[in-house]
């Protein structure tokens, strides 16, 4: 025995200084219901750190396995899982498993035998395998029939360097398996900052330089950067491959992405198993999918420091690449290429002739990434200008203001006036903006720089509630681009937007954007027509036109390309806008969310924080917690910037929802109207109005406005914030959910009788019997009288609307022990509650007959003999020892329903004294009904006979007082 072998079972203790993934873990432990997590990533991204964390946070269902080469083997990992389980669990006995072990070896057996032993755990397993690349194929077979029996609540871990030897694919169609890899291990840059305890750009420029890899950054932390570099432990790693290997991957350096196509075309030869080789190697490689890899930056630095060494090669490879890469167009890698090598004039030639072609098609994150590669000495007063206005575009306004400091000359003079006139404008500075605007028109005689400076200062008047002096201004723009095509489809689209500002008629409109979008489309200008594409969807959307939102949407993203840049994220936040107007807000939060990253991705920050104040409204309309995203946009104060009054409005909704109106009602009324868009300005007054309205005070001028700006329509906007204001004042009740009815359709030999009445007990074939444990038996009746349900709403009833993670816990451990309970009552090999895309259900091959759904059903007849058997049946206690409030409330309905059985049974009875014993019977089990009294006193005085009428009037009174004594 190994000494791994004898810590089997033990996890092993935190490290110093270590790191708590607090994220991840947070991922991890939301992934209660996967079967399997797999943690995969090369060596060095604390596979084994995280699994060793997770498992200390539950230490008493936690058994840990470090795998070693013996274990290859489905045998010994058998032998070895099972030694670890005992050694954790000394009660098991391990009978399924011994029995398996008395016949021939079959790892699949073994396998489900072992997991139906770990069903009498009154724990949630948690199984940890590190170390997984040491598992052989069979092995694997038995980790996955393992894994595919496993039951409710057990749950197993496993790191390795690959994903694709553990064959998880039909597991991950099924939901049951998650695979977490770099990118989620990666160190955010709060973890980096966390670990190295340095000032937040110092760390920040480490978590890039290592892009967030693990070990590079624990090396820092721990001060041995001065004796052993990340580099250093890159270097020991080649070191032990082979020399052909080595050489082919220095050559392969000058590539930023691996791949047999990629090492063709550039004349690299390489091995046949090549993929292989480098992930038993554990080497830094990051899956891209179909073959194709991206190695981590400190590889490629490693790789290319040993190829410089044969510097005629270096420069060779780099040329060549650089040909190539500006063959297929792409640019930005040949210019990488060129710099790699000091040729600063030919990177500066191809940037010369890429940034025209992206100024024509807005592409200005781009634009900045190529600029900022050179050093600014090195750059052009053109092109310095070129980033300057990339900066201002992508919300770097400081670093724009700066290098337009240092333009100068007559030439530039009026361009110069025009950024710093946007500048102004993304700061919200409207009167600087107008003046900057004005001195720029008077130095310009360019009309490339006179129509977009003419084009900004109505703009600007637009947002400043002018509307015919914009109209003037872009009608001047207008007469100016006669001959430039693309720029009167750029005026022409802000002229549709003045008059939907203006309130013109909605078919005006409408045909404006069209017209702007026909000029855009006869110049090719499909990217420059976003923008419009993404109003006429607003248009569309905030009128309650859905499919058409979604086509011009649609439209946009496909002119998009792919590309992700700034017109990507408004592209993405108008799905998140229309999803929420839909009432659709899961789909809405996702669309934000990657709106959000799509912002962040490109280097922009100037729409993230309106997106963040959209996802917080979304919360707010679905009911949803928000703490987290909350506390996120409030510890950044609200910018001063083009879009403030926007950020106000959405704090106005928060104060709403604090039921703080007085607060809500100062800041509506500090926003400036114009600069919110028609659609919020209707919003506001509908908001402004209703407070107002609360208070007593008159809202005509809010109802004129709202119509003059809605044109009399009824906008889905209005709905919603008119619902948001009366669930301040209270919140609907939940509706009740009719049980669904269960299949008549009886499988031959699964056919199981449930009784509720009296006892809770169940029968197959002739064997009765009962579920020992209450809330096992409970989570059953609760899903044969329900049908399919999420575990939330399951829970929420079994525990009396609790749903805490101790709840769920128990709950896991209840639907365990209720497989168990059938299986080893009935001998029955199939699994009676499934769990499937995130709904719990009883086994379709299970036809459980239940006495309280059969005789509901039959009250709806008027068959004398059923209706008997009804009130029979129904007189015993409904699942006596059971206190849930939902077994209470469905008792109320059962007497409910026994009453309408004896109802009909009274109907349908001729008899006078049959109808008068039905009526006592009614009395003394469900007590005093007022109708039925006077039904009965009429009968009563229908009789002919005076002693039977006294009879029966002292059994009456008898009940009467009982009932009243009690």
């Amino acid at each position: 025995m190994t000494a791994v072998s004898l810590l089997n079972g033990f996890i092993p203790l935190p490290l110093k200084n270590e790191l708590t993934r607090t994220h991840v873990l947070e991922q991890l432990n939301a992934q209660q219901d996967a079967r399997i997590i797999a943690v995969v990533a090369p060596s060095g991204y604390g596979k084994t750190t995280l699994l060793a964390q997770m498992a200390r946070m539950h230490p008493e269902a936690s058994v840990w396995i470090t795998l070693t080469p013996n274990e290859s083997e489905p045998v010994q990992l058998h032998t070895t899982c099972t030694r670890a389980l005992k050694s954790r669990f000394p009660h098991l006995t391990f009978r399924h498993s011994l029995e398996v072990l008395q016949h021939t070896w079959n790892p699949e057996r073994a396998a489900v035998a072992l997991v139906r032993d770990l069903d009498l755990l009154e724990v949630n397993l948690k199984l940890f395998f590190d170390q997984g690349e040491h598992l052989g194929p069979d092995a694997v077979r038995w980790l996955n029939a393992f894994v595919g029996a496993l039951s409710e609540g057990h749950q197993v871990v496993v790191s390795a360097f690959d994903a694709q030897p553990l064959r998880l694919s039909q597991l991950m169609v099924r939901r049951q398996a998650v695979i977490v890899g770099t990118e989620e291990l990666a160190f955010s840059v709060q973890e980096s900052q966390q670990l190295l305890h340095l000032p937040p750009k110092q760390a920040e420029s480490i978590h890039q330089q290592y892009e967030g890899w693990p070990v590079c950054i624990s090396l820092v932390a721990a001060g041995a950067g001065n004796f052993i570099t990340p580099e250093d432990l890159l270097e020991d790693t080649l070191q032990n491959l082979e020399p052909e290997t080595l050489h082919w991957l220095q050559e392969a350096s000058v590539l930023d992405t691996w791949s047999e196509a990629r090492f063709e075309l550039h004349h690299i030869p390489c091995p046949l198993d090549w993929e292989r080789q480098l992930k038993q190697a554990g080497l830094p490689i990051l899956p891209l999918g179909r073959n194709q890899y991206r190695p981590h930056s400190i590889l490629l630095q490693v790789l290319q420091k040993q190829l410089k060494r044969k510097a005629s090669r270096f420069t060779e490879l780099h040329r060549s690449a650089a040909r190539v890469a500006e063959s297929e167009h792409r640019f930005l890698e040949a210019i990488l290429h060129h710099q790699a090598i000091k040729d600063t004039a030919a990177a500066l030639q191809v940037t010369g002739r890429v940034v025209k072609n992206l100024l024509g098609r807005y592409e200005y994150s781009l634009i900045r990434h190529i600029l900022e590669l050179f050093h600014p000495s090195e750059l052009s007063s053109d092109l310095k200008y070129l980033l300057s206005q990339a900066w201002i575009e992508t919300g770097e306004l400081a670093k724009a203001e700066q290098m337009l400091q240092t333009l100068h000359g007559a030439d530039l003079q009026a361009r110069v006036l025009m950024l710093r006139a946007f500048l102004a404008n993304r700061r919200g500075a409207a009167q600087e903006t107008l003046q900057l605007c004005n001195q720029a028109l008077k130095c310009s005689e360019d009309p490339e720089t006179t129509i977009p400076l003419l084009r900004l200062k109505g703009w600007e008047l637009v947002h400043l509630g002018q509307y015919d002096p914009a109209l003037e201004v872009f009608q001047e723009a207008l007469r100016l681009s006669a001959e430039d095509p693309t720029e009167q489809a750029h005026v022409r689209f802000m002229l549709a937007y003045t008059r939907e500002q203006k309130q013109e008629k909605f078919e005006q409109i409408e045909e404006g954007y069209l017209e702007a979008i026909r000029a855009y489309e006869a110049v090719g200008g499909k990217r420059s027509s976003v923008y419009v594409l993404i109003q006429v969807a607003e248009l569309y959307a905030n009128l309650g036109q859905y499919d058409r939102s979604k086509a011009y949407l649609d439209r946009a993203y496909l002119a998009c390309e792919g590309i992700e840049d700034s017109f990507l994220t408004l592209i993405l936040e108008g799905y998140g806008d229309l999803f929420s107007l839909m009432g659709s807000y899961s789909e809405a939060l996702e669309a934000y969310s990657k709106a959000l990253a799509a912002s962040q991705k490109t280097g922009g920050s100037m729409h993230d924080q309106r997106i963040r104040y959209k996802m917080l409204e979304v919360h707010l309309k679905g009911k949803t917690p928000f703490d987290v995203l909350l506390a996120e946009v409030q510890s950044r104060s609200v910018p001063d910037d083009l879009y403030r009054n926007i950020y106000v409005f959405y704090e106005a909704l928060l104060s709403l929802h604090r039921k703080d109106f007085l607060e809500a009602r100062r800041q509506l009324q500090s926003i400036q109207h114009a600069s919110v868009g028609t659609y919020r300005r209707i919003r506001l007054n509908v908001l402004l109005g209703a407070l107002k309205k609360r208070q007593g005070e008159d809202t005509a001028v809010e109802e004129r406005l709202v119509l003059e700006l809605s044109q009399g329509r009824s906008l889905p906007c209005l709905q919603q914030d008119l619902s948001l204001m009366q669930d301040l004042q209270a919140l609907p009740a939940r509706a009740a959910v009719s049980p669904p009815r269960l299949s008549e359709e009886a499988v031959p030999g699964l056919s199981i009788q449930a009784t509720l009445f009296g006892m809770v007990k169940f029968r197959y074939q002739n064997h009765t019997f009962t579920i020992k444990h209450k809330k096992s038996c409970e989570v059953l009746v609760w899903l044969l009288l329900h049908g399919p349900s999420t575990r939330d709403r399951i829970i929420n009833d079994l525990h009396d609307g609790e749903n805490s993670s101790k709840h769920i816990d128990y709950f896991k451990v209840a639907v365990r022990r209720l497989r168990s309970s059938i299986f080893e009552e009935t001998g029955i090999e199939i699994n009676p509650v499934v769990f499937e895309n995130g709904m719990y259900t009883v086994a379709e091959q299970l036809n459980f007959r239940v006495d309280h759904l059969e005789l509901e059903a039959q009250v709806r007849t008027l068959d004398s003999a059923a209706l008997e058997k009804v009130t029979t049946v129904y007189r015993q206690e409904f699942m006596p020892g059971f206190e849930s409030s939902w077994i209470e409330r469905l008792r109320l309905r059962i007497q409910d329903t026994l009453l309408l059985a004896y109802q009909k049974r009274m109907q349908l009875e001729t008899h006078p004294t049959l109808k008068l014993d039905l009526g006592l019977e009614v009395l003394e089990h469900l007590g005093l009904q007022e109708e039925l009294l006077e039904q009965l006193n009429d009968l009563l005085e229908d009789l002919d006979s005076e002693s039977t009428r006294m009879l029966y009037l002292q059994k009456l009174r008898a009940i009467k007082k009982r009932w009243l004594e009690t």
